[in-house]
């Protein structure tokens, strides 16, 4: 087993990388919005018997984009976040998943602010999830909802090194109440 797990959020501003960020490494929300100039680092032990993870939390804002180039190869799991009350970040989950659809990774699509009322459809997000075959899972930084389950994906899925964990319809009418 590697000493650490590298993971990089991906997605449009103000759909809450950070607030993940935060969430998994101190269980701390902060309504106030501080936008990330390029790229941050952070490290963090979900569990004391799991290595460490190394986050790399990226700005949305697309004047960075050289700089998410720079730091997209070599990671191990790719956590790409839309916002579920902003209709257009969602749309532009296309644009970041060509990025790194050749990549060798992981990767978990995160509809984050599900407390809020969602103006994406189930019915799109279930397309673009089948389409890719990959891992869904909704959550909310402001109430905390999910973020334990996403620290289990993230273990889990440090422990499938070569091999890939799909999406099946069981694991999305359990996980991620989008059915």
């Amino acid at each position: 087993m590697d000493k650490y797990n590298q993971v990089i959020l991906l997605g449009d501003e103000i759909t809450g990388k950070s607030s993940i960020v935060n969430r998994l490494s101190s269980n701390y929300f902060s309504s106030n919005y501080n936008p990330n100039i390029g790229t941050y680092f952070s490290s963090i032990r979900i569990d004391d018997n799991f290595p460490t993870f190394k986050f790399w939390d990226n700005s949305g804002n697309f004047y960075y984009h050289d700089i998410t180039n720079y730091f997209l190869k070599n990671r191990t799991i790719y956590l790409l976040v839309f916002n579920l009350n902003d209709p257009k970040t969602f749309d532009n989950l296309y644009f970041w998943y060509e990025l790194i659809k050749n990549l060798d990774c992981k990767i978990i699509i995160i509809g984050n602010k599900c407390d809020t009322k969602k103006k994406v459809s189930k019915k799109k997000i279930i397309k673009f999830i089948t389409k890719f075959n990959l891992i869904y899972l909704e959550v909310s930084c402001k109430t905390n909802y999910n973020i334990n389950l996403l620290k289990y994906y993230l273990i889990d899925l440090s422990l499938f090194k070569n091999d890939k964990i799909t999406n099946t319809n069981n694991n999305i009418s359990k996980c991620c109440n989008i059915l």
